[in-house]
């Protein structure tokens, strides 16, 4: 028994319509994934508490290995507030790729004199690696991020935020210049 032409239609468009279910599926699931940040990870980022202090380090890096902090700058009150909502404001992206990991910076942040937290940041990646996170006190298991252009988004506008804060700190002395020595 022959299908008149408006039955195949129809199966046809029944197929099209549940591939595009699928196809849409898996677009939403995978944006997800990127976008979705895990407890630990949010308590460190997005939503970082109140902070007292923070210090930052423009810091020298060999093979991956900060090997000379070169100026420290501690930050307090308006400025303290100032970092925070920029850290709080980037485009952060949980997962475990990383072309490299030379940081420019090592920062800490303290609430009430504890520190809550340690990362070292690469604007080469877009990558933060957070040690002593959660409770952590050991350096050998670093929670890793990427943040801002690390997805080649059109907007970086966040990241860009977050390097010129950091670059002011420090005027005279660039990261990517500080930081050259193998990044892979």
């Amino acid at each position: 028994m022959a299908k008149s032409r408006s039955q195949i239609w129809q199966i046809l468009r029944g197929i099209i319509f549940a591939f595009l279910l699928i196809v849409v599926g898996l677009i939403a699931t995978f944006y997800f994934w990127i976008h979705y940040l895990p407890e630990n990870v949010r308590i460190v980022t997005t939503h970082l508490p109140s902070l007292d202090r923070v210090e930052v380090e423009l810091v020298h890096v060999h093979f991956e290995t900060i090997n000379k902090v070169i100026a420290t700058k501690t930050l307090v009150g308006p400025e303290t507030m100032d970092l925070a909502t920029i850290w709080r404001n980037q485009n952060y992206i949980y997962g475990p790729e990383v072309n490299c990991h030379t940081p420019g910076y090592r920062i800490r942040f303290y609430e009430q004199d504890k520190l809550l937290t340690e990362a070292t940041i690469c604007f080469h990646c877009h990558n933060i690696y957070f040690y002593k996170y959660n409770g952590s006190t050991t350096q050998n298991a670093p929670l890793d991020v990427n943040f801002g252009a690390f997805m080649r988004d059109a907007d970086d506008s966040q990241s860009a935020k977050l390097r010129a804060y950091l670059a002011n700190l420090f005027p005279g002395h660039s990261p990517d210049v500080e930081s050259t020595d193998s990044p892979n």
